[in-house]
């Protein structure tokens, strides 16, 4: 759909997306690392500690997408110009594009680690309804919006990605919220993962 904004638009989004993938791709990692701890424990019937792993991969991926996203803002100049040679206009795009994708480092971060508790407690159906939500409600219909009633132009597809991913985060948090309590009347835990 970004094809309508030119080459350029979607050769600086796809670099924009790369250069988030220095925030995301640690995110990810403590993802499929924290599913596995989580269930692990609830294999070995202590569900606390699986709630547990959870918050602190919560916590740790913040904390990835507030420091990484910081460092890529405050390196974007050079980012930039590494992607785009000579070419101060492309440069320029690429930098429109990421400093809204940035906003979504800590929302996906988020997402990161409540889809780690998802996988882990075995709720693959869940998680098959976000990534739909994130792709067909968060982000088609919103560029399809932009496209038809604004005149916003490339600086649309930042728009849609941060739009996306902040909304991905909430509806995280949301599910977090549903799910937790779910596991603790079943477990019979705290929402802090005490016994």
């Amino acid at each position: 759909m970004s094809t309508v904004y030119g080459t350029w638009t979607v050769g600086a989004l796809g670099i924009s997306n790369n250069i988030g993938g220095i925030t995301t791709n640690p995110q990810n990692g403590f993802q499929d690392g924290t599913s596995s701890i989580i269930s692990q424990n609830l294999g070995a019937n202590k569900p606390e500690r699986s709630l547990r792993a959870f918050y602190w991969a919560l916590l740790i991926n913040i904390l990835i997408g507030a420091v990484l996203m910081s460092a890529s803002l405050l390196c974007l100049n050079p980012l930039s110009r590494l992607f785009a040679e000579d070419n101060e206009e492309f440069a320029v795009l690429i930098r429109q594009i990421y400093r809204f994708e940035a906003i979504g480092a800590i929302p996906l971060g988020i997402n990161s680690a409540v889809m780690a508790l998802l996988y882990g407690f075995g709720k693959t159906r869940i998680t098959l309804i976000m990534n739909f939500c994130r792709i067909f409600v968060f982000r088609v219909p919103v560029l399809w919006a932009l496209q038809q009633f604004t005149s916003l132009g490339s600086i649309s597809a930042g728009i849609v990605m941060a739009v996306s991913n902040t909304a991905s985060g909430l509806l995280a948090m949301i599910v977090a919220a549903i799910e937790i309590r779910r596991i603790c009347r079943q477990y019979n835990i705290s929402w802090r993962g005490e016994g």
